[in-house]
């Protein structure tokens, strides 16, 4: 049967200057807070954390792959200035067909591969603390020792974003 009340969803994210704005502030502030100085980020690699998805989903089904491919490539141009490199590093389950690449092991072997050893990891995809970008990514890294990882938090509870997420919720309510 139907819900009682429908479920709605605040989308556009990827899209949304707001936000956008807000995530380079939050890394900033993270960044400003770590003990990472300017000049070691100049020889690191900032890897933004993303749960993947399948390439070729069910049909009528939008995976959200190119939502999240697009604000990929914005918040690369936004929080890239002060790194080295910038990659995407997915977070894939093993079934429904091939996924998005490069998965997170695969990006940190590029990144090894470029003679890179420090990387910031930045949960970008979700915008609450999920399982595959906080917790099973630290399982990945812990397969290179040879890189250091400053792990930054999901923004969820960040409050200049729960204010941001308040109002976008007001908006759609009224």
């Amino acid at each position: 049967g139907e819900l009682p009340c429908p479920v709605d969803f605040v989308t556009g994210f990827h899209e949304n200057r707001v936000l956008h704005d807000l995530t380079a502030k939050f890394v900033e502030e993270c960044l400003g807070k770590s003990d990472w100085s300017p000049e070691r980020l100049k020889s690191s690699a900032l890897i933004l954390g993303c749960h993947g998805t399948v390439l070729r989903g069910p049909k009528g089904l939008d995976t959200g792959l190119a939502a999240f491919e697009g604000l990929y490539r914005v918040m690369a141009g936004k929080l890239g200035g002060p790194f080295k490199d910038v990659t995407v590093g997915w977070m894939n389950h093993r079934r429904g067909g091939p996924w998005t690449q490069p998965d997170l092991e695969t990006a940190v072997r590029n990144l090894l591969g470029k003679g890179i050893r420090q990387a910031v990891y930045f949960p970008f995809g979700f915008l609450a603390d999920a399982d595959e970008t906080t917790h099973e990514s630290r399982h990945v890294f812990q397969k290179f020792p040879d890189l250091e990882i400053l792990h930054l938090p999901c923004l969820n509870a960040w409050p200049p974003f729960l204010e941001y997420l308040a109002s976008r919720i007001r908006s759609r309510l009224s």
